[in-house]
């Protein structure tokens, strides 16, 4: 236990040194060789036999790229944000299971994850855990059918908070921990957030630090899921002005006819325009852009996975920015992964149907094992678009450069600095984990 939490304290060093590369000059570095991932599927809607809606996740084979394949958590239908996981050996199976305080995963620190979440029975569900560490849940807050549910500074909030904007025309309005989940027949609402801030009304400035959305609701004919989640977002009279990790997906399944999905993330914008940090693909969204320092730093912008196995269509995973630590192959000592978001849905039963529906995958095997070609992020013709942050234009296939053999990376000063600030972490991570493989 003393190794894993060790090793779990060198991945969130590695976490502050992450978030202060857009400030450091890395670019020019070699990309690691990862398969495309492929989204285009066939799907059909068949009649279940008996209601409630039952999915069963589409046999997948062991993944082979998990520093770019994010895990979908769970194959119920679900809406899913986190805002921080920091995750020492990270567990190449996907898809992970539903477990929000990530006992069941090996997930170390889970911070700021909602979850709103259709049972196999039918029933709805809602949770967010605020913090938890090792499995073990700090702070959550739970919610079932007809419950609405509020974080533990909610006193605080309605007695003195919202008087002050009231009090101030809401020209100064302030929330702090603000975590709600919200629970009916027919969907769940969950939100967590460290602060968000107004100033000014809706003309003066919007800001939020570490939010997260996990939503799934129905109305009988169409099953709608969306997760989001963000690090920093800025507006001034709504618009956008600047925003740090920032990740969206959206599924809906309706009796009938094809489900649609989408996914969008970025990492670094101003004025609503992505920058091109690390690497240019982290500007425009383009999925599995891989950059850093191989091997010993890769960093994984807007890692994607829709509809490619990890359960039945439609469902979608995006993590804005992804920091690996030691990876080599399918194997890694550390993974810190800033905004994730997640969503899955499934029909509900038609008119005239006595049971329900779901929608059901053919999902070739060489889409699943990342081999068949295809642009992630175009259309399929089935409903299924992965895009770029600000859902504009879909982005062009991705292009997975491979280093050659011998080729020498194009270091500056900064870079060296970098280097030799991260011995110290790589040592304290390699102890950690000779020591966790020792009998």
């Amino acid at each position: 236990m003393r190794s894993r939490h060790t090793a779990a304290i060198s991945a969130g060093i590695a976490g502050a040194v992450l978030l202060a590369l857009p400030t450091m000059s890395i670019g020019g570095l070699a990309s690691l060789p990862v398969p495309q991932v492929v989204t285009k599927v066939v799907t059909t809607v068949v009649p279940a036999p008996t209601p409630p809606p039952q999915r069963t996740a589409a046999p997948r084979d062991a993944a082979s790229d998990p520093a770019t394949t994010p895990p979908a958590h769970g194959t119920n239908p679900h809406g899913q944000g986190s805002v921080a996981v920091v995750d020492t050996n990270p567990d190449a199976k996907r898809p992970y299971s539903g477990d929000t305080t990530g006992q069941a995963d090996n997930e170390d620190i889970v911070v700021g994850r909602s979850r709103g979440e259709q049972a196999a029975d039918g029933t709805y569900h809602g949770h967010v855990t605020v913090a938890a560490l090792f499995g073990n849940e700090i702070v959550g807050v739970d919610s079932t059918p007809g419950e609405s549910r509020k974080g533990p500074l909610d006193t605080l909030q309605t007695s003195l908070l919202d008087a002050l904007c009231g009090g101030s025309g809401n020209q100064l309005c302030l929330s702090v921990l603000p975590v709600d989940s919200t629970t009916t027949g027919s969907g769940s609402s969950n939100h967590f957030g460290v602060a968000h801030a107004k100033v000014g009304g809706d003309s003066g400035i919007e800001a939020g630090v570490a939010e997260s959305n996990g939503t799934i609701s129905s109305d009988g004919t169409c099953q709608t899921s969306h997760g989001d989640s963000s690090v920093a977002d800025v507006k001034a009279g709504g618009q956008a002005v600047a925003s740090a990790a920032k990740s969206s997906t959206d599924s809906s399944a309706c009796s009938g006819r094809p489900p649609t999905q989408k996914d969008t993330s970025s990492v670094i914008e101003l004025g609503g325009t992505g920058v091109p940090i690390p690497a240019p693909g982290c500007a425009d969204g383009t999925a599995d852009t891989v950059t850093g320092v191989p091997t010993l730093l890769p960093i994984v912008c807007n890692a994607d996975d829709a509809n490619a196995g990890q359960g039945p269509a439609p469902y979608g995973v995006r993590e804005a920015l992804d920091a690996f630590v030691l990876a080599t192959g399918a194997t890694a000592a550390a993974k810190l992964t800033t905004s994730g978001a997640e969503s899955a849905a499934v029909a509900p039963a038609g008119r005239g149907q006595t049971g329900g529906s779901s929608v059901t995958p053919s999902v070739p095997t060489q889409a699943r094992n990342g081999n068949a070609s295809g642009n992630a992020n175009a259309p399929n013709g089935n409903g299924v678009e992965n895009t770029g942050a600000g859902g504009g234009t879909p982005s062009a296939p991705v292009t997975k450069p491979v280093p050659a053999s011998g080729s020498s990376l194009p270091f500056t000063g900064t870079d060296v600095l970098l280097v030799a600030l991260l011995g110290a972490l790589f040592l304290a991570t390699g102890l950690a984990t000779r020591r966790r493989l020792q009998p």
